[in-house]
């Protein structure tokens, strides 16, 4: 039996984490607080790797689905206690592959197409600290 290891990322104020498995593999995906989204190839648990970085600070929760369901398409929604809510498309064709990068494929909020309406919480604040999906 494989010894675990005791660290191995430079996760900085992990807030939360949510396991998924994708098209047969097994991922975790972690909202730091410092660095955003992070996400973990753990098909080895004794060799877990980053995977891939969406950096945008404050992030506090995350949730992972298939939407719509059966169509193939995933996406990350991360609670950001900056930004209220991010959704971030999961570029398949990369993931698995040990990426990194710098400028992830958020769908919200999108400056130049305004996709999803604004969201307000209220007491007019812009801040989210967790998410919950129910894709039923």
């Amino acid at each position: 039996e494989a010894l675990l290891p005791a660290t191995f990322a430079d996760i900085k104020k992990a807030r939360a984490i949510t396991l998924a498995d994708i098209n047969g593999q097994d991922y975790a995906f972690v909202a730091d607080e410092y660095n955003g989204l992070v996400v973990f190839d753990i098909r080895d648990p004794a060799d877990p790797k980053v995977d891939a970085t969406c950096y945008f600070p404050y992030a506090y929760d995350v949730e992972v689905a298939e939407m719509p369901a059966g169509s193939g398409d995933y996406y990350a929604y991360v609670a950001d206690d900056f930004a209220g809510l991010r959704i971030v498309k999961i570029d398949l064709t990369k993931l698995g592959d040990g990426y990194d990068t710098d400028s992830p494929d958020i769908l919200y909020p999108d400056p130049e197409h305004d996709i999803i309406p604004t969201c307000q919480y209220l007491g007019g604040l812009t801040g989210a600290t967790s998410v919950a999906l129910d894709t039923a």
